[in-house]
């Protein structure tokens, strides 16, 4: 079983950023990002200290009016192929695409949770794509 400091270990061996939240409610909250300047950010948060699972998100703000019924089923039609949730927020009027995946702590590898990190990372590159139009298929 992996815990909350060997995630960060892991991370930082790996060269990547690793920036330790303070965030209210929250009992652990690291967000992970690669070296360069400007990369998406990946958060990894585990609720409580009771908590059995981490959750592996990635938020992403969007401009409202791209954010049409079309473009929001081509975006969870995609998201469901990889497998992970997504929420608009706030649900009205949306402003921020949530992307996610749990993880349950016990006999969680290193391998299991970089590539959970990676996959999130993924979904939000797709994300972006989809909103600023690109056809991946060409």
């Amino acid at each position: 079983m992996i815990s909350d400091s060997e995630i960060v270990e892991i991370f930082k061996e790996l060269g990547m950023k690793v920036k330790e939240e303070k965030q209210q409610g929250l009992h652990f909250h690291v967000s992970i990002s690669p070296p360069t300047a400007n990369s998406a950010i990946v958060s990894i948060i585990r609720p409580t200290a009771f908590s059995k699972y981490y959750v592996v998100t990635m938020a992403i703000e969007v401009d409202p009016p791209k954010l049409n019924k079309k473009v929001l089923r081509e975006i969870g039609v995609e998201l469901a192929r990889l497998n992970v949730e997504f929420y608009v927020m706030p649900p009205d009027k949306p402003t921020t695409i949530q992307i996610a995946k749990l993880l349950y702590q016990e006999d969680l590898s290193k391998n299991e949770l970089i590539n959970t990190v990676t996959l999130v990372k993924n979904a939000g590159f797709i994300v972006f794509n989809i909103l600023s139009g690109e056809n991946m298929n060409d």
